[in-house]
């Protein structure tokens, strides 16, 4: 069976918790999972102080396992909230391992009077997602910090993608800086970087951290990392994957 990944957009006129970056206002939920069974995970909002009381997981990389038999549903709900309806189906585009996916690959139709998009990507494999917002020109990126959707295999990933301590990086994505946050101070740790073929790309030192620390990552290309924080009191280890525009 073919895998299956679909995009639905909505404009709900109820409920609605705002992330106001960019024009794009994220109503209702993120939710996904395999075909014809309860979703996986069900995100009532993509910021922790949005909704505070829908129990939703906040996860900058969210993780399903590839089935070749199951299709995988993504489904997304927002309304444009910018000086027009256009971008909400020319400029919301995949991207593919940190690559702008042809327009062929997968379908958009817009609905006329309701301000919802509905995407349709067909055949989706072992990789890296993520809905970007792009500008007019197809060039300028306008991020809507959606996460990252990792299809992996069961075999071979390893990669945590939920922090249990509330560990977190943001903004994410990011351009130029990123800001740790730990629920205590880090004595003498480290965050070493690798690229998404595992290729070590730098360290930097972690003394005396504490709360909302920030740090330079301008050097790094962009892409898609992954960032471990290792801690080397008690040798408690997060990975994060961050995205770099």
């Amino acid at each position: 069976m073919k895998n299956l990944t679909v995009i639905s957009l909505f404009l709900l006129s109820v409920v609605s918790w705002s992330q106001t970056e960019k024009g794009v206002e994220v109503s209702d939920r993120f939710s996904y999972g395999y075909e014809n069974v309860p979703p996986i995970n069900s995100i009532g909002a993509l910021f922790p102080h949005s909704y505070s009381s829908i129990n939703a997981d906040h996860n900058d990389t969210l993780k399903i396992p590839y089935d070749s038999n199951k299709a995988i549903l993504l489904r997304w709900q927002y309304v444009n909230e910018g000086h027009t309806t256009y971008p909400t189906i020319n400029t919301a585009k995949w991207y593919f391992n940190d690559q702008l996916m042809p327009d062929g690959e997968y379908e958009a139709n817009y609905r006329y009077g309701t301000n919802g998009a509905t995407s349709v990507l067909d055949s989706a494999i072992v990789g890296f997602y993520q809905l970007r917002y792009i500008g007019y020109d197809d060039t300028t990126l306008y991020n809507t910090n959606y996460p990252v959707i990792h299809v992996f295999t069961k075999k071979t990933d390893t990669i945590i993608a939920k922090s249990s301590t509330g560990t977190r990086l943001y903004p994410n994505p990011t351009t130029g800086k990123i800001s740790l946050k730990l629920n205590e101070t880090l004595i003498n740790g480290e965050m070493k970087i690798h690229n998404q073929k595992g290729e070590f790309v730098r360290s930097l030192p972690l003394r005396e951290v504490k709360n909302d620390s920030e740090f330079d990552v301008s050097d790094l290309n962009p892409g898609i990392y992954l960032f471990t924080i290792i801690n080397n009191e008690n040798s408690a280890v997060e990975q994060l994957k961050v995205v770099i525009e």
